[in-house]
């Protein structure tokens, strides 16, 4: 638990460095699309240091591909 709270601190001075100067400069675009994705890698990173077992991205590329890839190879055979 200790670990998440560490990832929070940084975040957080990570958001304390970088949105200051993107109010300034009036970037709402960016500033909600860092928001997101500062989001998505908080919380993976969470999840990473409770050690859950996150999956790959190509997992789901092999799940989509593996019945044409059958099909492909009986074909082919």
């Amino acid at each position: 638990m200790l670990k998440v709270l560490g990832v929070v601190v940084i975040t957080l001075l990570i958001i304390w460095i970088e949105i200051p100067p993107m109010k300034k400069q009036n970037k709402k675009k960016e500033i909600w699309m860092f928001s997101i994705f500062q989001f998505i890698a908080t919380a993976l990173l969470s999840l990473v240091v409770l050690n859950v077992k996150i999956p790959s991205p190509l997992e789901l590329i092999r799940i989509i591909y593996k019945p044409f890839s059958d099909v492909l190879f009986s074909l082919l055979s």
